[in-house]
């Protein structure tokens, strides 16, 4: 179904080659939107040429990789990042780098957004190893921050949507290790991002990397204005900023645990607009977080929720900056 615009939160790769760069452009240039908006993810390294740079020189002298087979398979320092580029004026494909964008819509709307693709390092990741140059610990992903750098999301406006690959504190971004005897649920959201959304208070804020904290949530601001805490020297939170009786989950992964259920487009779908690619979640690619034992965790079916009355989906004509 033909919509006004794409978004698409990062992550446009597994390995950040170019052959699946080259696969993720197939399938955002087969989706019917005239506007398609995309950030960089954490896997997607080779967007980020200091990490980049870092890694060719690691590679290159620890390893003994030449160079040439770098090129081969990763391309040259900038080559992906041209490849998206090039897609700008044809088919519409906008990579996104921090910062605010404002667009015209082919319907007359006016859309504003603001985008970053910057994410919280693990925690597993050494402090040290970041010291001065972002994205470059043990894991080598790209724009990413420790929790001793922090990172400024530099909103100061209200745009109608924030872009960013991770997700904001508490919000859809809780992971579970499994282990023999124990199980541990943490929060890889960032406080920083939460305040900054919560100082703006966007439309709609879309964002992924969490891959068991996939859904959507409607969100109720208070109406005490959330530079009352930063004043007061704290950041906005949950409990100050959010009315969380009138806020509600809309969906989660649940649901997706059978095999009727989960009908996944990949790019083979794309070749043939008649065509159905169904698969299961085992067949989604699997991270660290991603296990069968988390994923069944996340199989606990949710009763509809009916939308809050004051909660409606705007058409996009009526999306006007505030």
């Amino acid at each position: 179904m033909p919509v006004d615009v794409a978004i698409h939160c990062g992550d446009l790769t597994q390995e950040s080659t170019l052959s699946e760069f080259t696969s993720a452009l197939a399938l955002l240039k087969a989706i019917k939107a005239p506007l398609k908006l995309v950030i960089p993810g954490n896997h997607d390294f080779t967007l980020d040429d200091a990490v980049y740079k870092a890694k060719i020189t690691e590679t290159t002298t620890k390893l003994g990789v030449k160079l040439e087979e770098i090129y081969e398979v990763y391309g040259k320092v900038g080559q992906a990042r041209q490849l998206l580029e090039e897609t700008k004026e044809k088919d519409g494909i906008f990579l996104l780098d921090e910062g605010r964008h404002d667009f015209a819509l082919s319907n007359g709307a006016a859309l504003s957004v603001y985008a970053s693709p910057y994410t919280p390092s693990s925690p597993d990741d050494d402090d040290d190893c970041f010291v001065g140059q972002q994205g470059k610990g043990k894991g080598n992903w790209g724009f990413q921050y420790t929790k001793s750098e922090g990172h400024v999301f530099d909103i100061r406006y209200t745009p109608d949507v924030v872009i960013t690959h991770g997700p904001p504190l508490g919000v859809l971004d809780d992971v579970t290790a499994s282990s023999s005897s124990t199980k541990t649920t943490r929060a890889l959201g960032c406080p920083s991002l939460f305040a900054a959304v919560g100082m703006a208070r966007p439309r709609l804020h879309c964002f992924g990397h969490v891959h068991a904290g996939w859904g959507a949530k409607f969100v109720s601001w208070r109406d005490r204005p959330a530079w009352l805490d930063m004043e007061g020297g704290q950041l906005p939170s949950h409990f100050t900023n959010i009315d969380n009786e009138e806020s509600v989950v809309i969906e989660t992964l649940a649901g997706f645990g059978n095999e009727e259920s989960v009908v996944v487009e990949t790019l083979a779908g794309f070749d043939n607009e008649e065509s159905v690619v169904i698969k299961t979640l085992a067949g989604l690619r699997m991270g660290m977080w991603d296990s069968p034992e988390v994923l069944e965790e996340q199989r606990v079916k949710v009763a509809t929720t009916p939308l809050p009355q004051e909660f409606k989906l705007l058409p996009t004509s009526e999306i006007v900056p505030l």
